[in-house]
């Protein structure tokens, strides 16, 4: 549980705490589809408008857009999230309207709450909690949270509880979105999209928000590895977590939505309320920076939406994490690439970053991407020239603007960013809002150069520990283990290359057959080109050896020749049979091959 000396004081203007709301929930009409059918073409008629008028703009298009999600509300506010990672195919603008994206929904009643709690943990209220607070804490459009009290413990939880039918809404809408997706793509809309992709996304998002379980053990695993960061999650108690309720400690800290908005309004109050609690901004934001660079590149664990309203300063500087609904890792191969870039990034190794964002890519073009890949070295290097220039604004020379920046440049010449390079820059992009408040002045480079020099230290001293000694030893025989295995891997990789390469040959007798096809049939041709020649020389120069029932019936065709000597008439000749000749042979010997393949026949 977390030290209570660590608990800062009260924001001066958080004395009391907002009402949220309260409706009755009733399940959705059938009529979904009719409503998100008015809704978006009610959207479309708005962009024709504002296109015919001249004020069509990212910003607005994106702001429109969201207005229409946020009416919706469930998964549409995910769907919207989704696109707005998209930087690389819309505008900066657009993505950042959608990225604001906010679920207000209204809290359900306490009476709903208090039932679903008791079906799912299976018996009264009062036996899991001896006080429980029927003014929901906060609600959104998948649930809403209370503030409740162990019996016996005296320890205050957050008791988050599902909103009745969303399992039923969240299916109903899935389905609908596919509809949408399923149109966009027959139009050919943004067919670099990759909405396969982003549906299986979608997919993956809905199992886990409907489902609390999944957010427990995310919390259980980031609690652990957080813990050497300094970083505190809050503890999570599985006896009570089912599908529809999760309870975790309640950290009583302070928002940082809460602090930057009290920053903008008394700067001089927030800075003396920093000294009473001996919080030192820069010092923070370092170690939020510092502490996403470790879950991306040491944990393969990663909180994906640190923004503001999920992060809580606490006492000394420290901070705690909520919300644990998306959290994301990376397949083992695409984590050390990422690694390798982040390195050269901080090194200032253009060439490799700028090569390693290739193999990055979810797609490459068939074509030469050196003009790509200079584009990408001049971006980076005026990123560089941005982040060591005083002044310059801290959006211009953050993580997440070169990223957007290099999917930009990717994508106009065909290479279509993957999607966990587009949720890496999704948790990028969130602490920046709050980084941009407690450091505007950073240098990314300088941190991540001091991030590495910090892991490597933290490398050293893992591996001096006594407990690796095992360690070493597993390696040990796992290396005399892959020894003994060499001849093995040797066959299997021999048998993958020789089936690669009769899939190779496969698609090459094809090819061979559609030669071998033409050049007999071009033979066949200069043959017949050949008849007419000899015809026509004859017709001209001897013309009573030609029968009469060949003169009636191309007669006309050998009278329109023109008229040549015996030299040219027998140079036309030699060429065509030395034509005929080389196709004949060619024929056969593509024929030959392709018989030797086992390829198609005829």
């Amino acid at each position: 549980m977390l030290n209570r000396r660590l608990l800062p004081s009260r924001l001066p203007d958080l004395t009391g705490r907002k009402t949220i709301p309260v409706r009755e929930p009733r399940k959705p009409s059938g009529a979904l589809l009719v409503r998100v059918w008015i809704l978006f073409t009610w959207f479309f008629v708005q962009l024709a408008w504002l296109r015919i008028s001249g004020r069509l703009t990212g910003a607005e298009s994106g702001r429109r857009l969201r207005e229409a999600f946020e009416r919706l509300g469930g998964l549409w506010i995910k769907f919207g999230q989704l696109l707005s990672l998209r930087t690389d195919v819309f505008s900066y603008e657009f993505c950042r309207e959608l990225g604001r994206l906010q679920d207000q929904a209204t809290a359900f009643p306490p009476r709903v709450a208090r039932e679903i709690i008791e079906a799912e943990l299976g018996g009264p209220l009062e036996q899991y909690f001896d006080q429980f607070d029927d003014a929901p804490l906060a609600a959104a459009s998948i649930g809403q949270v209370h503030l409740a009290r162990l019996p016996g413990q005296g320890v205050w939880v957050a008791v988050k509880v599902q909103r009745p039918y969303t399992d039923w809404v969240f299916t109903r809408e899935l389905a609908l979105v596919r509809l949408v997706v399923r149109a966009a793509r027959r139009l050919w809309f943004v067919p670099d999209l990759r909405w396969e992709e982003m549906l299986w996304e979608l997919d993956q998002i809905v199992a886990e928000e409907i489902d609390y379980r999944f957010e427990a053990s995310n919390m259980r695993r980031m609690r652990k590895s957080l813990y050497p960061h300094r970083v505190y999650v809050p503890k999570v108690f599985p006896s009570y977590c089912t599908k529809q309720v999760l309870v975790t400690e309640f950290i009583d800290g302070v928002l940082m939505t809460d602090y930057i908005r009290m920053l903008e309004d008394d700067p001089q109050g927030c800075a003396a309320w920093c000294a009473e609690n001996k919080i030192r901004p820069r010092f923070v934001a370092r170690r939020l920076y510092n502490s996403l660079l470790r879950q991306l590149l040491e944990d393969n664990l990663f909180h994906g939406d640190l923004h503001p309203g999920n992060i809580m300063l606490l006492r000394n500087s420290r901070v705690a994490l909520i919300d644990f609904g998306t959290v994301g890792s990376m397949e083992s191969e695409y984590h050390q690439k990422f690694e390798l870039l982040i390195s050269a990034m901080a090194e200032r190794d253009f060439a490799k970053c700028a090569d390693l964002l290739f193999l990055l890519s979810g797609a490459l073009p068939p074509r030469d991407l050196t003009d790509a890949k200079q584009e990408l070295i001049r971006g980076l290097r005026a990123w560089e020239r941005r982040v060591f220039t005083e002044g310059i604004a801290y959006r211009e020379k953050s993580m997440s603007s070169i990223s957007h920046e290099l999917t930009k440049i990717m994508f106009r010449h065909g290479c279509v960013a993957d999607w966990s390079f587009l949720r890496i820059t999704r948790a990028q992009e969130t602490v920046d809002q709050c980084l941009m408040h407690l450091h505007p002045n950073a240098n990314y480079i300088r941190l991540t150069k001091q991030y590495f020099r910090g892991a490597e230290r933290r490398f050293k001293r893992r591996a001096l520990r006594p407990s690796q000694l095992r360690h070493y030893a597993t390696m040990l025989v796992g290396a005399l283990a892959i020894l003994t295995r060499v001849p093995e891997n040797a066959m299997l990789q021999g048998w993958i290359i020789r089936r690669q390469v009769q899939v190779f040959q496969g698609e090459t007798s094809k090819i061979s057959h559609f030669l071998a096809v033409v050049l007999g049939r071009g033979a066949q041709l200069l043959v017949v080109v050949g008849i007419l020649v000899a015809l026509a020389f004859l017709h001209q120069h001897h013309s009573s050896w030609v029968p009469a029932p060949i003169t009636q019936f191309f007669g006309g065709l050998l009278r329109a020749l023109p008229g040549f000597g015996y030299g040219i008439w027998l140079l036309i000749l030699v060429i065509l049979f030395f034509a005929w000749r080389t196709s004949s042979r060619l024929k056969k010997d593509l024929s030959r091959r392709e018989r030797a393949h086992g390829g198609p026949s005829g």
